[in-house]
Protein backbone atom coordinates (compact mmCIF):
# COMPACT_ATOMS: atom_id res chain seq x y z
CA UNK A 1 0.00 0.00 0.00
CA UNK A 2 1.54 3.51 -0.75
CA UNK A 3 0.96 6.14 1.39
CA UNK A 4 0.05 8.74 -0.92
CA UNK A 5 -3.09 6.96 -1.49
CA UNK A 6 -4.65 7.87 2.24
CA UNK A 7 -5.77 10.97 1.92
CA UNK A 8 -3.78 13.93 4.15
CA UNK A 9 -6.82 14.45 6.18
CA UNK A 10 -7.32 10.58 7.39
CA UNK A 11 -3.52 10.84 8.58
CA UNK A 12 -3.64 14.81 10.30
CA UNK A 13 -6.37 12.82 12.12
CA UNK A 14 -4.34 10.07 12.94
CA UNK A 15 -1.45 12.21 14.02
CA UNK A 16 -3.80 14.57 15.85
CA UNK A 17 -5.50 11.54 18.42
CA UNK A 18 -1.82 10.18 18.66
CA UNK A 19 -0.74 13.65 20.68
CA UNK A 20 -3.30 13.89 22.15
CA UNK A 21 -3.16 10.28 24.12
CA UNK A 22 0.65 11.40 24.71
CA UNK A 23 -0.41 14.47 25.71
CA UNK A 24 -2.92 13.01 28.40
CA UNK A 25 -1.04 10.46 29.52
CA UNK A 26 2.07 12.60 29.89
CA UNK A 27 0.58 15.83 31.49
CA UNK A 28 -1.15 14.06 33.94
CA UNK A 29 2.21 12.67 35.27
CA UNK A 30 3.87 15.81 35.58
CA UNK A 31 3.57 17.57 38.96
CA UNK A 32 3.90 20.79 38.01
CA UNK A 33 3.18 23.67 35.50
CA UNK A 34 6.46 24.13 34.53
CA UNK A 35 7.13 20.67 33.56
CA UNK A 36 3.31 20.19 31.89
CA UNK A 37 4.93 23.08 29.85
CA UNK A 38 7.76 21.33 28.63
CA UNK A 39 5.60 18.22 27.84
CA UNK A 40 3.36 20.22 25.86
CA UNK A 41 5.92 21.73 24.15
CA UNK A 42 7.63 18.67 22.85
CA UNK A 43 5.20 17.18 20.50
CA UNK A 44 5.25 20.78 18.44
CA UNK A 45 8.89 20.96 18.18
CA UNK A 46 8.49 16.81 17.02
CA UNK A 47 5.70 17.97 13.98
CA UNK A 48 7.81 20.49 13.11
CA UNK A 49 10.74 18.58 13.03
CA UNK A 50 9.03 16.01 11.07
CA UNK A 51 7.37 17.96 8.52
CA UNK A 52 10.75 20.57 8.06
CA UNK A 53 12.71 16.85 7.71
CA UNK A 54 10.27 15.76 5.43
CA UNK A 55 10.38 18.67 3.03
CA UNK A 56 13.72 18.90 3.08
CA UNK A 57 14.41 15.17 1.97
CA UNK A 58 10.95 15.67 -0.57
CA UNK A 59 8.56 13.43 0.85
CA UNK A 60 5.32 13.67 0.38
CA UNK A 61 3.23 15.33 3.13
CA UNK A 62 1.71 11.87 3.96
CA UNK A 63 5.14 10.70 4.50
CA UNK A 64 6.27 13.38 7.00
CA UNK A 65 2.74 12.91 8.96
CA UNK A 66 2.90 9.37 9.07
CA UNK A 67 6.48 9.43 10.77
CA UNK A 68 5.24 11.86 13.40
CA UNK A 69 2.10 9.95 13.84
CA UNK A 70 4.22 6.57 14.27
CA UNK A 71 6.27 8.51 17.23
CA UNK A 72 4.33 9.98 19.07
CA UNK A 73 1.95 6.46 19.16
CA UNK A 74 5.27 4.37 19.71
CA UNK A 75 6.33 7.08 22.82
CA UNK A 76 2.92 6.35 24.17
CA UNK A 77 3.06 3.01 23.75
CA UNK A 78 6.47 3.13 25.48
CA UNK A 79 5.36 4.86 28.59
CA UNK A 80 2.17 3.52 29.11
CA UNK A 81 1.67 1.70 32.41
CA UNK A 82 4.96 3.25 33.88
CA UNK A 83 2.56 6.90 35.18
CA UNK A 84 3.44 6.85 38.48
CA UNK A 85 7.24 6.39 37.79
CA UNK A 86 7.30 9.09 35.57
CA UNK A 87 5.58 11.33 38.45
CA UNK A 88 8.17 9.97 41.04
CA UNK A 89 10.83 11.17 38.38
CA UNK A 90 9.35 14.53 37.57
CA UNK A 91 8.79 15.20 41.41
CA UNK A 92 12.51 14.58 42.35
CA UNK A 93 13.57 16.53 39.38
CA UNK A 94 11.58 19.72 40.11
CA UNK A 95 13.33 19.34 43.74
CA UNK A 96 16.69 18.31 43.11
CA UNK A 97 17.31 18.90 39.53
CA UNK A 98 18.07 16.16 36.60
CA UNK A 99 20.54 13.26 38.79
CA UNK A 100 21.25 9.69 38.71
CA UNK A 101 18.51 8.75 40.48
CA UNK A 102 15.76 10.64 39.10
CA UNK A 103 16.24 9.90 35.11
CA UNK A 104 14.06 6.77 34.59
CA UNK A 105 14.75 3.16 34.14
CA UNK A 106 15.79 1.06 32.23
CA UNK A 107 12.19 -0.99 31.79
CA UNK A 108 11.33 2.88 30.47
CA UNK A 109 13.74 3.21 27.87
CA UNK A 110 13.48 -0.60 26.82
CA UNK A 111 9.65 -0.15 26.35
CA UNK A 112 10.28 3.24 24.11
CA UNK A 113 12.81 1.30 22.37
CA UNK A 114 10.79 -1.56 21.76
CA UNK A 115 7.49 -0.07 20.42
CA UNK A 116 9.54 2.57 18.43
CA UNK A 117 11.37 -0.24 16.41
CA UNK A 118 7.88 -2.19 16.59
CA UNK A 119 5.51 0.77 15.19
CA UNK A 120 8.73 1.52 12.35
CA UNK A 121 9.14 -1.93 11.33
CA UNK A 122 4.91 -2.32 10.82
CA UNK A 123 4.98 0.48 8.74
CA UNK A 124 8.14 0.25 6.62
CA UNK A 125 6.34 -3.54 6.49
CA UNK A 126 2.79 -2.04 4.78
CA UNK A 127 3.69 1.01 3.10
CA UNK A 128 5.68 0.80 0.77
CA UNK A 129 6.85 4.28 0.28
CA UNK A 130 7.12 4.78 4.58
Amino acid sequence: MRLDSIPVWVIAVVAVICTVILLSMLITAMPNKGQKVQVCVAPILAFVFAMASGSMKGWSTQVSLSYFSCAMAAFTLGIAGHRKEIYENAKDQAVHGVRKGNKGSTWITVQVIASLAVLFGLCFYLFEDF
